[in-house]
């Protein structure tokens, strides 16, 4: 296992990535994390990262709301009856506005993503969104 103590995001980050925009179909969502070896996207809106959708997000759709346990209604956010109303990617994202300077250490980046629950992260810097650090970028740098 490699170390990433000293490792700049920036040596890590994955520069062209796919997004989504909150007003995108689910179904849009469904497909590009289908197709790709990615877990998690990125969801835009003027210019700025207001969540992400992964795939736990739509795991959740293929669930029959009267099946769900009590403990994962309340911990997990299943039991409402997703694939009635959800129609937008707004309706299934997990919403969060994180970005991190692309100069930051990757374990303080970590840190930043494991503490707020998200799977991945912006990363800005000449005055812009230059990339995105995901936690599968991460672990492909430590093998």
């Amino acid at each position: 296992m490699r170390d990433v103590k000293d490792v700049r995001v920036s040596e890590i980050m994955v520069r062209k990535f796919d997004s989504l925009k909150p007003s995108d179909p689910v179904s849009k969502a469904v497909a590009l994390l289908s197709k790709t070896s990615v877990n998690v996207v990125p969801v835009m809106s003027s210019g700025k990262c207001v969540g992400e959708v992964n795939q736990a997000d739509l795991l959740k759709l293929a669930v029959d709301p009267k099946k769900v346990p009590q403990d994962l209604v309340v911990t997990q956010g299943f039991g409402l009856d997703l694939a009635f109303y959800a129609k937008t990617v707004r309706d299934v994202m997990t919403p969060h506005e994180l970005s991190v300077d692309a100069d930051t250490l990757v374990q303080d980046a970590a840190l930043l993503m494991m503490r707020e629950g998200a799977r991945s992260v912006l990363v800005t810097g000449n005055g812009g969104v230059v990339g995105v650090l995901r936690e599968e970028d991460i672990l492909r740098r430590m093998r």
